[in-house]
């Protein structure tokens, strides 16, 4: 049983766009709109420039940083 103010509705289903239907027909307000957004298509394939750039930066710039950041932070030291 679905109640919303004075009104009611009763219904066996438990499908979530049933039940958003009666509750909105229970209102008195309009349906919501069921329609999905157009699917873009992933992945993002880069040409050119920018696909040259992000492949050097994911490549060869992050390892390349975190190498260097491990060497430096795991390098022995020294005792004078």
């Amino acid at each position: 049983m679905i109640r919303v103010g004075n009104e009611s509705r009763e219904t066996r289903s438990t499908s979530r766009r049933e039940i958003v239907t009666l509750l909105f027909e229970a209102a008195g307000q309009p349906l919501p709109d069921w329609s999905q957004p157009s699917y873009p298509g992933y992945p993002l394939v880069l040409d050119g420039g920018r696909g040259i750039l992000v492949r050097a930066l994911a490549y060869g710039v992050v390892p390349g940083a975190l190498l260097l950041l491990g060497l430096v932070l795991t390098r022995r030291r020294r005792v004078s």
